[in-house]
């Protein structure tokens, strides 16, 4: 599921791409439904001002088996970015995942090559699985996305977010927390 800026069809212009994962129990499709209306929401965005235009990507399946970001996420990016206009570079890409989409977020967005400019977990949901690639990988590295985790004053799993923000700290990576 792609979502286009509303200025797509009247322009030529390549755009940035944002990569959304959703949670457990979700399909991309969740994403536009009424209770969370991620394309309602860019859209007032962009037109407003506030945001730069942007292709969003609801990305399917966010859990993380054993090749998600090799066999899923590779191809998806050499999809879109064949069949839309949009900038193919790492930092034109982002990528946020929703609780239990924040794993394969944090195996996409910072471990192997680089991928996305910028990380979003929303919500989070951590583990090992993801944490200890990410490590291994970012350890390599000296190109760093910009990384923001953000989650309700009133979610239940508020001390897990805690978590990933130790994990990314002790790697030496810097993060925006934010509590909305």
């Amino acid at each position: 599921l792609v979502h286009l800026p509303p200025c797509y069809g009247s322009s030529d212009g390549e755009y940035p791409s944002v990569y959304l994962l959703h949670g457990g129990g979700m399909t991309p499709g969740s994403w536009v439904e009424a209770s969370i209306g991620a394309d309602v929401v860019a859209d007032r965005l962009m037109v407003d001002g506030d945001i730069a235009p942007v292709v969003v990507v609801f990305v399917p399946r966010a859990t993380i088996p054993s090749g998600f970001v090799e066999r899923a996420m590779d191809p998806l990016i050499e999809a879109v970015e064949r069949d839309y206009r949009v900038l193919d570079s790492p930092g034109s890409r982002a990528i946020g995942g929703f609780s239990a989409g924040g794993p394969a977020t944090g195996l996409a967005g910072l471990s192997g090559p680089p991928r996305f400019g910028a990380v979003g977990f929303f919500a989070v949901i951590w583990s090992d699985r993801a944490a200890v690639p990410v490590a291994e990988s970012m350890a390599e590295r000296s190109d760093r996305p910009a990384i923001r985790i953000d989650i309700g004053d009133r979610d239940n799993l508020r001390s897990n977010v805690e978590r990933p923000e130790r994990d990314l700290d002790s790697l030496g990576l810097e993060s925006e927390f934010t509590i909305v």
